[in-house]
């Protein structure tokens, strides 16, 4: 009976004493094999995330959002985008693309994305949790409506090299107008100033003398007539824009003689304020 139990307390012990050193060399050959995670957010856990390229956002109000964004991440103490992905419902994907791509993410998106980090703020004693997620919230709206509207406009300085371009094709006789034409001619002598406020595309033309001046404008003792080329000018630029929209094309020579083409048609100007849109009615 003794030797019977010997032997198999033997046995037990041969069993667990390979049974350890099995998951020892396990858990070494675990501990030293380097672990590639399928998803790259996971790399970003607890760290900054990276800020998209200051060109692409070109300043303004996307700009602002962005680093407040980044802001509410860091006095959060950047909380696992995974984390943050459940809570908000959304992929990672989604929320790294409103963190680090210069896309202006969905007001949805930046305004849920902000409270989450601010939830996750640890505010001072005297500042009230819900006043400070309010604030919050209208922030970020304002944020991202502004943001929206500048989104919407044409680049101020890709305008006016195309408008510029546009008037040189007329002024040397690659429009509708031969060289030899008078408005060709007096287009050559003249020169442009362009400036821009939305929507809104106003050119001062600078005659070279008041002949040019009556070639250009038509306009000679009291007359009033019409000369194409300022629409010719208006839809060219129009074409060359597209899909850019431009609500008005303003063109004014140096003295007093304006006119305002708004979708195809002469208008004279009404309004003396040049950054206000003029009264088409």
């Amino acid at each position: 009976m003794d030797v019977a139990e010997n032997v198999a307390a033997g046995l037990l012990l041969a069993v667990l004493l390979g049974l350890a050193r099995w998951v020892s060399a396990w858990w070494r050959w675990r501990r030293n094999t380097p672990r590639i995670s399928p998803d790259p957010l996971e790399s970003l856990m607890g760290k900054p995330l990276p800020k998209p390229d200051p060109v692409a956002l070109r300043g303004g109000a996307r700009q602002q959002l962005n680093d407040l964004l980044h802001e509410l991440h860091s006095r959060a103490n950047y909380p696992s985008p995974f984390a943050i992905a459940r809570v908000l419902g959304v992929s990672r994907t989604t929320l790294h693309d409103a963190m680090s791509k210069p896309k202006l993410p969905s007001k949805d998106i930046a305004v849920r994305l902000a409270l989450a980090y601010g939830s996750q703020i640890r505010w001072g004693p005297k500042a009230d949790p819900d006043d400070e997620l309010d604030r919050i919230d209208r922030r970020v709206s304002e944020l991202w409506e502004t943001a929206y509207r500048e989104r919407a406009l044409p680049d101020p300085e890709h305008v006016r090299r195309v408008v510029q371009e546009v008037w040189d094709d007329l002024a040397s006789g690659c429009g509708p107008y031969p060289p030899d034409d008078p408005v060709t001619e007096a287009l050559a002598r003249s020169t442009i100033s362009v400036s821009t406020s939305g929507h809104f595309v106003f050119v001062i033309v600078d005659t070279r003398d008041r002949d040019d001046r009556i070639t250009l404008g038509c306009a000679a003792e009291g007359s009033f007539c019409f000369f194409p080329w300022k629409a010719d000018l208006a839809a060219e630029t129009r074409f060359r824009l597209a899909p850019v929209r431009i609500s008005v094309f303003e063109v004014n020579l140096s003295e007093d003689v304006g006119l305002v083409i708004a979708d195809g048609f002469l208008h004279p100007v009404t309004g003396t304020d040049p950054a206000s849109p003029p009264d088409l009615a």
